[in-house]
């Protein structure tokens, strides 16, 4: 076979399958592929319409666009360079790559999608021809209707066995790639601006894309809410270069990546790791008793989990708190793995409330409003914040207890009390000091107040509900961070402000400054 074109020489050549194919048809063969390539360009050549750019035979040395072998360009800077046929005919290209780059790019702003062909080697087996078809070039092969095990419905025809495409050749004189064929015409409808972005080979999971959602899906966000975030940065969700299914399918690659040797197995896996870094976040690597312990892991596991798998969960029915909690962070889908990785999100988000109940406590003082401002001053110091609201509307209910008599036993005294206009509940206090309560009740209160006594006794109060419940034992744990999670996150996050700025230039709210130098 002789090539066709300048400065190319003769050569045997070999077919090879391309340096990639891109089919989204998961079902769908390519019957013009298997065409010899002198039948396809005969064809192509015989059509009434003359949408050959050029004779292959003669065609002269093409001149005009030449695309830098060192600059990496975007689909918006190299589509504004060759938007047009002419100018696509005549350019050159450094590689293989860029030809098909700028094709992709004339593509997109023409109306259609690219799939990568055959390409043609020469003796020592480098690649000098190149074919790029529209994507609709072929037909579905025939066996695909035929298939007696069908369980869906069938595809939505993609293929007419369009001729559109656009081949390359290396000129051997200057090791340029150029134009050897280009077939314009397409015999199908081409697709308005507005949908060629929403085309298989036009969508694409950036690697800034990549790291933004998986920090997203770290920090708990639903695939959904995911997308919705993707559509506000780029100024709406037709500017989003791939679309809900993208991001589910990619998702679904991911959670299948993680559990490569069974969903139980990297649970455990999981868990073995956070056992690890717990003990090594209190020193106890040397530890004895805890390595014994945890070699009896299995023993213990199924004291407390009676046979019954069920992640160390019990009944949440009887606290409507804890239930809207794990709503929010577990979902009926998730995978072992997941669940695990969700309950310690879960634990997480309680620490943290109670970090930041510990500091309204520690640094904040409560507006004093009952009568009782001494006790309401000394319980306001000695429990948290929470716990003192609770105690406050026992003081202040101290303003409705009469004191009906009053009796000494030794170092015991006992006070009968009864509420406003009920005479018939009374009640007996009795001082002790052996008596620990969980939370003073007003009874006590109102006795304090007849004892004239302006702090709280220690022997009321249970540590357990105080603001120093914590000084006796480590409050904060470190934690050893991943690297690559923290590098993700960063550029998760600057991809996110970058993408924001370009979607407003690309919708005109704000144009870029451009500086020129000599």
């Amino acid at each position: 076979m002789e090539s066709h074109g300048e400065g190319s020489s003769d050569f045997s050549v070999q077919w090879t399958d391309g340096w990639s194919t891109d089919s989204t048809d998961d079902d769908e063969g390519s019957a013009a592929r298997s065409l010899e390539t002198e039948e396809v360009q005969s064809a192509a050549g015989d059509r009434e319409d003359g949408s050959v750019a050029g004779d292959e035979g003669s065609m002269p040395v093409p001149t005009g666009i030449h695309v830098a072998a060192d600059t990496e360009y975007g689909d918006e800077e190299l589509g504004s360079a060759v938007l047009t046929a002419a100018a696509l005919e005549s350019a050159e290209y450094n590689s293989v790559e860029e030809a098909y780059k700028a094709y992709v790019a004339f593509a997109k702003a023409t109306g259609f999608a690219v799939r990568k062909g055959d390409s043609v080697k020469n003796e020592e087996g480098n690649i000098v021809q190149k074919f790029f078809y529209c994507n609709r070039q072929g037909l579905r092969e025939m066996k695909h209707y035929e298939r007696v095990d069908r369980k869906r419905a069938h595809k939505a025809e993609t293929r007419t066995n369009c001729y559109a495409k656009y081949v390359v050749y290396l000129d051997m004189s200057s090791r340029k790639w150029r134009t050897k064929t280009f077939i314009v015409d397409h015999n199908h409808d081409l697709a308005p601006p507005d949908f060629t972005n929403v085309m298989a080979p036009h969508r694409k999971l950036t690697d800034g894309d990549k790291a933004h959602i998986h920090s997203m899906h770290e920090a708990g966000f639903q695939t959904t809410q995911i997308m919705g975030f993707f559509a506000h940065l780029c100024g709406g969700y037709r500017n989003v270069n791939f679309i809900r299914k993208d991001l589910y399918n990619y998702m679904d690659d991911v959670r299948q990546s993680r559990i490569v040797e069974g969903d139980a197995a990297a649970a455990i896996s999981y868990l073995k790791d956070y056992w690890a870094e717990v003990v090594r976040s209190f020193g106890l690597e040397d530890n004895d008793w805890i390595a014994s312990t945890y070699e009896k892991k299995e023993q213990w596991a199924h004291a407390y989990l009676c046979d019954k798998f069920c992640a160390g969960l019990q009944t949440t029915s009887r606290c409507e708190g804890i239930n809207s909690s794990l709503k929010k962070f577990i979902k009926s889908g998730n995978f072992l793995l997941e669940l695990v990785e969700n309950l310690d999100r879960v634990v997480k988000d309680y620490c943290n409330n109670e970090f930041i109940a510990d500091y309204k406590s520690l640094y904040t003082d409560p507006v004093l409003t009952t009568g009782l401002e001494s006790l309401e001053r000394s319980a306001s110091k000695l429990y948290t914040r929470k716990i003192f609201f609770e105690v406050k509307k026992q003081i202040e209910s101290v303003g409705g207890m009469i004191v009906l008599h009053k009796d000494r036993f030794g170092s015991t005294e006992k006070f009968m009390l009864r509420k406003f206009r009920k005479p018939h509940r009374v009640h007996a206090v009795l001082t002790s000091s052996s008596v620990h309560a969980s939370i003073p009740c007003g009874h006590i209160f109102c006795v304090l107040k007849e004892l004239d006594v302006e702090e709280l006794p220690d022997r009321l109060v249970l540590k357990r509900w105080c603001k120093d419940a914590k000084s006796d034992r480590i409050s904060t744990i470190e934690v050893q961070s991943d690297p690559d999670r923290a590098i993700r996150v960063r550029y998760g996050a600057l991809w996110a402000a970058c993408s924001k700025r370009c979607a407003s230039w690309e919708l005109g709210v704000q144009k870029p400054t451009k500086k020129w130098s000599m």
